[in-house]
């Protein structure tokens, strides 16, 4: 079933009012800054996004949701987006510490076929 990886089990439990144990267990005490650092270059960017920003720590979460919604809204803005128009052999790649990667199903008919990796990096700071 697609998205039935870890990642796409742990999106269907937003909003639901308890995780389930095996997933509470995993995401219990995992925070991360609003706004992060690039270590190479000391860019700052906003680090959150509408699947996994699940409140703001010492907010409620009525405070905290119009909050996540303004900056979600202001990151994805026009304004800010690379918006590539796909060609066959195409070859993307971005740093997702300056980047939010927003995925749209505009290739109705045509198999998007992907290879994600991974670098290991350092901690959001």
């Amino acid at each position: 079933m697609p998205g039935d990886d870890a990642i796409g089990r742990l999106a269907r439990t937003k909003g639901v009012a308890t995780l389930p144990d095996d997933l509470a267990r995993k995401v219990r005490g995992w925070f991360h800054p609003l706004m992060r650092t690039h270590p190479r270059t000391g860019e700052q960017a906003l680090y959150c996004d509408q699947t996994y920003a699940d409140g703001i720590e010492g907010l409620e979460p009525e405070e905290a949701a119009p909050i996540l919604r303004f900056l979600v809204e202001h990151i994805t803005q026009p304004a800010f987006t690379c918006r590539l128009r796909w060609e066959a052999g195409m070859f993307v790649m971005w740093d997702n510490r300056l980047c939010v990667h927003q995925a749209f199903n505009d290739y109705d008919g045509y198999r998007r076929e992907l290879y994600r990796s991974t670098v290991a990096g350092e901690r959001p700071v």
